[in-house]
């Protein structure tokens, strides 16, 4: 069975009474999706559906097995490298196996990743921060290193990242574009960053009436809704010089 994320009817009423969207379906099939819609018309809900909040209507199929990247992470004093890259746990594991430990429970958390401290310092020196240490503080690094590390511990399942371009530079996002190419399962992106959206393959432009599909690259995209834009204003022309005649004839 396909793991990619399928919507089905889904509609969301806000606690206020107000219909956000309704009755959109679609499936997030294709290699690379971008996600996109005006401000306010329910982006960020749609993606809470795949792991936070449940739809007024309709069904969300393999929420199980996406990831969501927040643009925003809190962190706190105690917040190390480790916990951006969610590791921690197994980090601790491991040292309690090498101490002795046979709790089941420890076995079961480090599961195949017996080689995870290696990697996540190989993954560390991949982007730029070898200088740090997994245990170094969180607060240490600027804006751009946070996003850097969140978005490397990103890549573990279906991914939606929002704006996962925040406070990165070209050469960052050069190297992220990579990483989603590399990427052996589907990839959602919410984001404004016109770099990565004139990348994609595939635009789902999600409205008040459902998502709509496009085949082709976000300039394509802006070509046909200009297009569209623009017979909608000679129509609009048409019909007002239609009026103004009809009037006159009145007279």
């Amino acid at each position: 069975m396909s793991k990619f994320l399928q919507l089905y009817d889904i509609s969301y009423q806000l606690p206020n009474g107000n219909i956000l969207f309704s009755q959109v379906s679609g499936s997030f099939s294709a290699k690379i999706t971008a996600l996109i819609g005006r401000n306010g018309v329910g982006k960020s809900y749609l993606r809470k559906f795949y792991q936070e909040i449940k739809p007024t209507q309709g069904t969300v199929l393999n929420a199980d097995s996406s990831y969501y990247l927040p643009q925003t992470y809190e962190i706190s004093a105690d917040t190390t490298i480790s916990d951006l890259l969610g590791i921690q746990d197994i980090l601790d594991a491991l040292v309690r196996i090498s101490l002795g430990s046979i709790d089941e429970a420890d076995f079961s958390l480090v599961g195949d990743h017996w080689n995870i401290e290696s990697e996540a310092v190989a993954l560390l020196t991949k982007w730029g921060l070898s200088a740090y240490s997994l245990q170094s503080p969180a607060t240490q690094l600027s804006g751009g290193e946070q996003m850097r590390i969140r978005v490397a511990a990103a890549f573990k399942t279906t991914l939606i990242l929002d704006e996962p371009s925040n406070h990165l530079d070209l050469h960052y996002k050069f190297k992220l574009w990579e990483m989603i190419q590399a990427w052996s399962d589907e990839v959602i992106l919410i984001t404004h960053d016109r770099y990565l959206l004139d990348q994609v393959d595939v635009i789902a432009e999600l409205t008040k009436e459902g998502l709509i599909w496009f085949q082709g690259s976000f300039a394509e995209f802006r070509v046909l809704r200009e297009a569209e834009k623009q017979l909608a204003i000679d129509e609009l022309a048409t019909i007002k010089i239609e009026e103004k005649k009809r009037l006159k004839v009145a007279q």
